[in-house]
């Protein structure tokens, strides 16, 4: 990652990447002499829109840089020149500083409405304190659902349309705020209300839209089942809190592996796993062929530049009765510790009134973790947790995503 950054030679002059969090981090220093004039406000919106965006359109999500810091300085290096990996966190905290040029300054806040509506949503749904040099996915790390809910903010608060493809596409905040500004055709302050969103009968079908129920989905799966029993060893716990009412459910499982899609309905019949239905993003099943082939095998495609239908079909999978299958924390664990849910099957869960079954796996980091190629025989365990239901108003979101988190967190 490193190398490819360093060939955006006329912004950059040194990277290194270190862990923020479980988010990757750059940390850039730049080329002195087309930074001096600048304040390191400017030189951070320039690396993020010349280097890190064209940068993280071409790799898989897990490679992504989503925070920057500018460091005006010698990076750490042994008597070998080698670079002390162990002092980043110290850059990253702040707790090593290179000084900053004398033209630095502080941006200042627009004192837009626009602009105070906007941070004021942002900080409401992300937690954090903003700044108008943020950036939405390097800074905010905005993911494709909080993006969803911000175009239906913009689009119900502004009466203007702005992609949800396109926010990432904006330098940053002040940006944004500039162009509903200039843009906008009303300004009235409205709730994203998922409930009208995900119960609607809008338009979910296109070229590439419709999703298909395989009957070969049942036979890979069992194919699967078999193997990973031979090769490494499987034990399947807790089959008797699977749903057999007939009624659709949300599965939501800790992400563990690249074997974690079979393994998770391995407890499953025939018949049920033809009514599961998975997501992917586009990054996994990119040309023609491999587009069609996870469309009529059970797998709804996540469309950056449809985010919005691409969740309505998720909803109209389990208004047609249809189980789905989600791994909310989006990635697979580079640690093997269950990392954050993401609260797209909460949304569902609780605006549809569908029951939640936690699934918890476990040795699967062990027997496949994301930095091997393949597969090595340890024993894989799946165990189905007593199902969960949406406590109507008495929770959020967040309080009903965190509740099925704990209770697959929860090893006793």
């Amino acid at each position: 990652i490193e190398a490819k950054l360093e060939h955006y030679g006329s912004r950059v002059q040194e990277v290194a990447v270190t862990q923020k969090g479980d988010l990757l981090c750059a940390i850039v220093v730049p080329e002195p002499r087309w930074a001096a004039s600048l304040t390191d406000e400017e030189v951070e919106t320039a690396i993020k829109r010349d280097v890190l965006e064209p940068y993280n359109h071409t790799v898989p999500q897990y490679k992504k840089i989503m925070s920057v810091c500018i460091f005006r300085g010698e990076l750490p290096r042994t008597k070998l020149e080698k670079l002390q990996r162990y002092r980043l966190k110290d850059i990253v905290e702040g707790n090593i500083s290179a000084p900053s040029p004398s033209a630095a300054t502080t941006l200042q806040e627009p004192d837009t409405e626009e602009y105070s509506i906007l941070k004021t949503y942002l900080e409401g749904e992300k937690k954090v304190k903003v700044r108008p040099t943020d950036h939405f996915e390097t800074d905010l790390a905005m993911d494709s659902l909080d993006r969803i809910g911000l175009q239906t903010f913009i689009e119900a608060t502004f009466g203007m349309q702005v992609g949800a493809d396109e926010i990432n596409g904006f330098p940053n905040v002040a940006a944004l705020a500039l162009h509903i500004r200039n843009g906008k055709t009303k300004m009235e302050v409205e709730e994203i209300d998922w409930n009208r969103l995900l119960t609607q009968d809008g338009d979910t079908t296109g070229s590439d839209n419709e999703d298909y129920t395989s009957p070969l989905m049942p036979v890979w799966a069992k194919l699967m089942k078999g193997f990973i029993s031979t090769y490494n060893g499987l034990d399947i716990v807790g089959q008797e809190n699977i749903p057999t009412d007939g009624c659709p459910y949300i599965m939501a499982c800790n992400h563990q592996s690249f074997m974690d899609a079979p393994v998770a309905i391995a407890g499953l019949g025939m018949k049920e796993i033809s009514n599961c239905f998975f997501y992917a993003t586009e990054e996994h099943v990119r040309g023609t062929l491999r587009r069609t082939l996870a469309r009529r095998n059970n797998i709804i495609i996540m469309e950056m530049s449809h985010l919005k239908e691409s969740i309505m079909r998720m909803a109209k999978v389990l208004k047609h009765g249809k189980n789905l299958v989600i791994f909310p924390e989006g990635t697979r664990t580079r640690t093997g510790e269950i990392g954050e849910f993401k609260k797209t099957f909460a949304i569902l869960a609780a605006e549809l009134n569908i029951p939640i079954l936690p699934v918890r796996i476990s040795g699967a980091f062990k027997a496949w973790p994301r930095t091997n190629k393949l597969p090595s025989p340890k024993r894989v365990r799946v165990e189905y947790l007593p199902i969960i239901r949406p406590q109507a108003e008495q929770e959020d979101y967040d309080s009903l995503a965190a509740r099925v988190r704990d209770a697959i967190s929860n090893t006793k």
